[in-house]
């Protein structure tokens, strides 16, 4: 057999991206929600960059766009978009600011209503 010719991969640390913790932080709604209803993220290469937020249901192949976060700096400040009645946007000038506005969107009324429905709604 040939020697493997490729040179050792080490993994490297990865940083935080702003899509990573977006995703690291829906993480917790498929769990909640025994997996009836998804946090997904799209992320489009855009000027400035933008990451789709998205309520999924995968048993009513229902997905909806809950909230838009773009990236305006290196990635802060980031301005989250809300998608909820009457569009609102919060800015995070920090990574723990992110987590803090997407806490408190996340444990909003409106929120808590928008899975209910959904998860009423999977048989």
């Amino acid at each position: 057999m040939t020697e493997n010719l490729w040179p050792e991969f080490h993994p490297t640390i990865r940083s935080q991206t702003v899509r990573r913790l977006l995703l690291e932080a829906g993480e917790g709604l498929a769990e909640r929600t025994d997996n009836r209803v998804r946090f997904v993220v799209v992320s489009r290469p855009l000027d400035p960059p933008l990451h789709e937020c998205f309520l999924y249901a995968p048993d009513l192949g229902y997905r909806y766009l809950f909230l838009r976060v773009f990236e305006n700096g290196d990635p802060y400040p980031v301005s989250l978009i809300t998608a909820n009645e009457g569009e609102s946007t919060l800015i995070a000038k920090t990574e723990r600011a992110l987590l803090k506005h997407l806490r408190d969107i996340f444990h909003s009324d409106l929120t808590t209503k928008q899975i209910t429905s959904l998860l009423e709604n999977v048989v």
